[in-house]
């Protein structure tokens, strides 16, 4: 059974590093440009699994509330789809991975102002390469910050 999204939920959405030029605070409005928009959940996959599975990215946070108040509409699309999930496993057993994903969603109806409007609402988290900088000294037995002094770790 796929839960329904909440409006009171927080997506991330992944920005692909040629979508964020270095001298930008954001990404690109085309970031955000596609008639159904791929996010992820954050109450059901953490900004940390996210900079794992793509550590080159830039990721972004933005609210639910946000997204229906430009007029656009949400969809749960969990990977993959558990009605169709081979042999009954279910996709929160499975470790992590872009094919295993219980927290995708969609967003459709993206125009460019409405990519716009959602860009300037979202909030950086990791710009590209962070997660991978944050990876590294990790293991070194540091920490490094997001984007924004600490504030992406809500």
């Amino acid at each position: 059974m796929v839960e329904p999204i909440g409006d009171d939920e927080t997506f991330i959405r992944h920005v692909h590093p040629t979508q964020w030029p270095p001298d930008q605070a954001k990404p690109n409005s085309g970031a955000f440009r596609d008639s159904e928009l791929s996010v992820d959940r954050e109450r059901l996959r953490s900004v940390e699994i996210c900079c794992m599975l793509r550590p080159d990215h830039g990721f972004m946070r933005f609210g639910v509330a946000d997204v229906l108040a430009i007029g656009l509409v949400v969809e749960a699309d969990p990977l993959p789809d558990p009605a169709g999930a081979q042999g009954g496993l279910l996709p929160d057993i499975l470790p992590p991975s872009l094919e295993n994903n219980p927290a995708h969603a969609i967003i459709r109806g993206m125009q460019k102002s409405e990519a716009k409007k959602l860009k300037d609402r979202a909030e950086v988290i990791f710009r590209p390469g962070e997660c991978d900088a944050q990876h590294h000294a990790a293991q070194q037995g540091g920490e490094a910050e997001p984007a924004g002094g600490g504030a992406g770790t809500a």
